[in-house]
């Protein structure tokens, strides 16, 4: 038996125990924080939140020759561009309505895989745009991208899936 590592039926388990609490941490994920289902997403596919159904960012990434997928059930993400990238989009309403995101934002802070936040600058917001970048990328490590309308975030969503 060489090779082989001889534990005994207590080790195993405490070892079993220990597994089965592993295991049941992940299941227990709550629906605000982010996963991508353990599912790997085909290229020219996105996964969008169900909120933007119809919306001209869909419209937009359609247009483009991207097979749009509505998810019901995506957390604090808006959109999925591929397994290992998360974004969320935050609109000028957003950004006006005030410091709203913020919880939104250190919720995808925890997301183990690579995270964007694309957030509308138009003169409107612009005013409210450097606090958003402060938090975002000085605070929270985390890739910002202006953007000036719904439809450039289509097609800023249809390169990073390309």
């Amino acid at each position: 038996m060489q090779g082989y590592l001889k534990i005994s039926t207590a080790e195993q388990i405490v070892l079993n125990e220990k597994v089965k609490t592993k295991m049941a941490s992940r299941s227990s994920l709550s629906s605000s924080q982010p996963r991508l289902h353990g599912a790997c997403l085909l290229p020219g596919h996105i996964l969008v939140n169900e909120r933007f159904h119809g919306s001209a960012v869909v419209k937009a990434l359609q247009e483009s020759h991207v097979t749009v997928q509505i998810d019901d059930n995506m957390g604090v993400l808006d959109f999925h561009p591929s397994t290992d990238v998360g974004v969320v989009y935050l609109t000028e309403a957003d950004l006006v309505e005030g410091d709203t995101y913020k919880s939104k934002l250190n919720k995808l802070t925890k997301a183990s895989f690579r995270k964007v936040v694309l957030a509308e600058k138009t003169p409107l917001s612009s005013q409210y745009f450097l606090s958003l970048q402060k938090f975002v990328v000085i605070e929270r490590g985390l890739v910002l991208l202006p953007v000036a309308n719904s439809d450039e975030v289509g097609k800023i969503l249809a390169q990073m899936v390309m």
